[in-house]
């Protein structure tokens, strides 16, 4: 039988989690899914802005030298 987790650990875990989330994602959206009270999933969609003469480089930055 499993012991549940200590909830002020768990509930910490979370809140980092999301706000390491909110702090990485430069567009987009952080949806928290509840059930029961409980977080269970953290789902992230992030958009990439694109503008006439920039390139997206592998890293996310955009380098605007193309013409």
């Amino acid at each position: 039988m499993t012991t549940p987790a200590d909830p002020s650990k768990t509930s910490k875990l979370w809140i980092d989690l999301v706000t390491n989330k909110v702090e990485e994602t430069r567009f987009g959206t952080v949806q928290i899914v509840v059930h029961d009270g409980h977080v269970t999933q953290v789902e992230i969609t992030e958009k990439i802005r694109l503008v006439k003469g920039e390139r997206v480089v592998a890293n996310g930055s955009s380098d605007s030298s193309v013409s």
